[in-house]
């Protein structure tokens, strides 16, 4: 009687136990499942976010360049882009409450402070372009008076030397009237590199300053003569009207090329900027990279006695749920006989 009665007591607590292991294995993998699921959803939308961020900044290095180099409309993109991927940048961090996205596990922490930095270099350079907008589409509608203007100049120049061709003018003025209008060339050409940045923007400047001046010493020497140049004034009349109206066109030209040297100082941390945007581009699309794969390294899943939330475990916890139940379905049929 002892015996049995022994037997039956440690049936009891076997059944109880397999019981308890049975709800244990049965709740984890619910709870397990849950996890999973919601932590891949979530994987899902930082990944979204993450690759929109390399869109994103490469657009806002496009606009950044376009901007700098005077084109209007690049200005409302590139604010519109700047104000988006800073969205991007919170959601990651803060989290996006209005879709129940839960800010990015501390175990990222170090890579999502690499992509912050580099967003803030990157809003750097878009905000330094922003603030110079005055300026760069300034220097643009200069320029482009003068680019207009030139073609002009060169006509009046070309003609002003034929004219001195046909009349057998002295070689002196039919040889400075002949650098007339590849001086012009020069000018225009230079005036379109000021908003290139760098070396670029001040070697423009340098060489627009010099033909500017030596432009404008050959016409009033080709009007008024200059012993220096070895020139008298131009007598012919016909010449002498045009170079009357080749005054009146490079004073336009000389005036607004004056107003861009004026500007430039304004604009030059926007062509700075410009000129380092490329690789600050790269910099954000690296990090956000780099925040991605740190994710898939340690999602943030549950662990359950050190092992990783997973299907692995998902699988595992059926397992023990189905021997645990089959054990006790034998238990208890045994019990019954």
């Amino acid at each position: 009687m002892k015996r049995r009665s022994g037997k039956s007591e440690g049936s009891r607590k076997s059944i109880i136990f397999l019981s308890i292991l049975l709800a244990a294995s049965l709740a984890s993998s619910v709870l397990v499942f849950l996890d999973v699921s919601r932590v891949e959803e979530n994987e899902k939308e930082y990944l979204s976010r993450a690759a929109e961020q390399r869109v994103v900044s490469e657009k806002i290095a496009k606009f950044v360049l376009s901007a700098a180099a005077g084109d209007e409309q690049s200005f409302g993109q590139l604010r519109q882009g700047r104000d988006q991927l800073e969205g991007l940048v919170a959601q990651i961090k803060k989290g996006d409450p209005a879709i129940g996205l839960p800010p990015m596990p501390a175990s990222v922490t170090d890579p999502l402070r690499a992509l912050e930095d580099s967003w803030l270099e990157l809003r750097q350079v878009a905000d330094d372009v922003l603030t110079s907008k005055d300026a760069i589409t300034t220097v643009r509608q200069y320029a482009n008076v003068v680019s207009e203007s030139v073609p002009k100049l060169q006509d009046l120049s070309q003609e002003v030397l034929q004219l001195l061709v046909d009349a057998k003018a002295s070689n002196e003025q039919i040889s400075y009237a002949a650098q007339l209008p590849m001086m012009a060339q020069r000018i225009d050409k230079n005036v379109g590199r000021v908003l290139a940045g760098g070396q670029a923007t001040a070697a423009a400047i340098d060489r627009f300053s010099r033909d500017a001046d030596t432009f404008g010493r050959i016409l009033r020497a080709m009007q008024e003569g200059n012993a220096a140049l070895n020139m008298q004034a131009v007598t012919v009349s016909a010449a002498v009207a045009k170079l009357q109206s080749m005054v009146s066109v490079f004073r336009t030209i000389n005036d607004h090329a004056e107003q861009i040297i004026e500007t430039t100082p304004e604009l030059l941390p926007a062509l700075e900027a410009a000129n380092r945007v490329s690789g600050v581009s790269e910099k954000v699309g690296t990090a956000a990279s780099n925040l991605i794969k740190a994710f898939e390294a340690h999602p943030g899943h549950l662990r359950l006695a050190g092992i990783r939330a997973g299907y692995g475990l998902i699988g595992l916890l059926g397992t023990i749920a189905v021997v645990a139940f089959g054990v006790l379905i034998w238990m208890l049929l045994r019990a019954a006989r």
